[in-house]
């Protein structure tokens, strides 16, 4: 429909369209397989090269790099019952990014909650808890708007790194 309607405008207001862009990374799959029709010569793929994902099945495109972001936050308060961690508080809130849209590298740690300035994070008992002290550091793997955000946020401090 795109390729007629481009030719249609062509026709009839006797202009010639350059680009026509038509799809984004959930096209993926037939940009793979030289599937997309002719006339697209452009497609807005963000989340495939920012990420290494085609967004309609979320896999990992090949050869590309799904760990380009990683967001560390200090933690600022450590709870303890019986000498164990089983809360700590972040110095990330929702001024920074939604939770929704990280995921925490460690599969101990879990969000409970967040507030605009810190975010809380359950312990499981079966994390290690050397690494869970205050001015430790927890990694996070956000996703495309967590990448949104945390570009956007002047409050975080980006750090970029030459391969």
């Amino acid at each position: 429909m795109l390729c007629g309607f481009r030719k249609d405008i062509e026709k009839r207001l006797g202009i010639k369209i350059d680009k026509v862009s038509g799809g984004n990374s959930s096209v993926w799959d037939l940009i793979e397989k030289d599937m997309l029709p002719g006339c697209i010569n452009e497609v807005r793929i963000g989340e495939a090269i920012l990420l290494g994902n085609e967004t309609t099945r979320y896999r990992p495109i090949e050869g590309a790099y799904t760990d380009a972001f990683k967001l560390d936050a200090e933690i600022i308060e450590v709870k303890r019952k019986n000498g164990k961690p089983y809360r700590i508080i972040l110095a990330l809130g929702m001024q920074d990014i939604n939770f929704k849209h990280i995921k925490c590298y460690n599969p101990y740690l879990k969000i409970i909650g967040s507030s605009s300035d810190h975010t809380v994070m359950r312990v499981a008992r079966k994390a290690v808890f050397d690494d869970i002290r205050v001015g430790g550091v927890i990694t996070f793997r956000p996703d495309y708007f967590g990448v949104l955000s945390l570009m956007t946020s002047p409050f975080v401090k980006k750090i970029f790194l030459d391969p």
